[in-house]
Parts: structure tokens; sequence; C-alpha cells
């Protein structure tokens, strides 16, 4: 059974994140500001997001999607449609959760990064370091590039993460180095900036900080996201 639907989508000047049981975010003029009582409904190819605000958009997935390991998926997606009154056509993503969420019932960290560069090029990560455990050395990362026409998913063997925080603990900055597989003799390399961030409240209680990127791969410009899980205030 699937369980949550995450759909976001931005190119730097306009994003937004709608989450099926926590609400939405949408980065506008460089403010964060709620997205008014989003609804996520199922379509024939995806999915359609609707709120207050002038928020009308279908999500259509590209490719397959990035499977990970707790039955997340992950699809590199473009969406069409109205959001915040200005008409959009722009990469995004889908994310489908289990049901219910296999989240222990003590952990230190939960993170998700995604970034959509073309329609044949995006990445999604997914990191989560154990209770009590003091260094991102113990984190448990996966990771995929969704590469090709269409994009498909291609296991990233160790992924690496760095992220630069401000001193309020906002994010400044995040870079990725991904080596496709042994054979490659250059690593991915992403630059990504954050231009907001807010939270959401999820269901269980744990908050949901979505942190909106701009992501830079080899002269190219991206967006994304960087989503972080907190316990509740």
């Amino acid at each position: 059974m699937s369980g949550p639907v995450i759909l976001g989508f931005g190119d730097g000047s306009l994003a937004g994140v709608v989450h099926s049981d926590a609400g939405g975010l949408l980065l506008h003029s460089g403010e964060v500001m709620p997205a008014g009582d989003p609804r996520i409904e199922p379509e024939a190819t995806g999915w359609r997001a609707t709120g207050d605000g002038g928020l009308d958009l279908v999500f259509e997935p590209l490719g397959d999607p990035a499977e990970f390991a707790d039955g997340t998926r992950e699809w590199l997606c473009r969406a069409r449609g109205m959001a915040a009154g200005i008409e959009v056509d722009v990469l995004g993503n889908a994310v489908v959760e289990p049901t219910p969420p296999r989240r222990p019932k003590r952990f230190g960290l939960e993170r998700s990064i995604s970034a959509w560069l073309s329609e044949e090029l995006g990445v999604a990560l997914r990191a989560r370091r154990p209770a009590r455990a003091k260094h991102h050395e113990a984190e448990e990362l996966a990771g995929f590039v969704l590469r090709g026409s269409p994009p498909g998913p291609h296991p990233i063997d160790e992924p690496r993460l760095s992220t630069a925080y401000a001193g309020d603990g906002r994010h400044r900055r995040a870079g990725l180095e991904l080596w496709e597989d042994e054979e490659s003799e250059y690593p991915l390399r992403l630059a990504g900036e954050a231009l907001g961030e807010g939270d959401l409240e999820l269901a269980d209680g744990m908050r949901l900080r979505c942190a909106f990127l701009v992501w830079r791969y080899a002269g190219r410009v991206g967006a994304g996201r960087y989503d972080i899980v907190l316990p509740g205030s």
C-alpha cells in the first residue's frame, strides 16, 4: 500500500513542495510561505496538486523511479500548471513513501536530497543517522542518479554529502560527490545553494524542514530540495 506523497518543483526563482499529510510551502520572490491547504489527487499518468492561492499543477513522471530499501520510490517529473498565480512548466520530483513510514522509534537524523538538472538527469539521495550517533560517518546513505531518455535509476555505491549551515542552523550550501560505477573516471560533483526554507508538521508529530536549493553541475543550473526530519517541538 502506498503512503504519503510528496511533490516538489522549482526552477530557482519559484519553487514549492506539497505533502499529502502535512500541507505545503512555496518559495516566491525570495520568501517561503505556506501553500494554503494543498491537496494531491492521482492522475492517469501522475499526480495533481491543487490549493488556495493559485496552485494547480500536474506532475508527470519522466521515467522509472529510484526505489530505496525502505520502500520509498522517487521519480524525476515534469510539473505544469499554475503556482502562486504564475504559469509554470518546470522540473520536479514525486516521492511516495511506504505505509506506515518505516522510521525507527529512536533515530538521530533523517535527510533526503533531490536535484533535477534536465529531463535526462536527476539525483535522489537519502541518509539516516542512528540514534545517539555523533558523527556523519555513522550515517547510512543510499543514492541514485536518474539518467537517460527516459531517465532510469542508477544506484550510487558510496554517495558523499556535505552540508554547510548558518549560525542559526539554517541551510547555506550543500555538495554531492557521486561515483556512478567503478569505471567512471570522474564523479558527478554538484554544488547547491539554499534560497530559503520552512517547516511542515508531519502526522506522526515529527517536523519536516524543507530547504529549496539551486544546484549547479558542469555548467548546468537546476533546482531541488534538502529535507530533514526532526523531532517535533
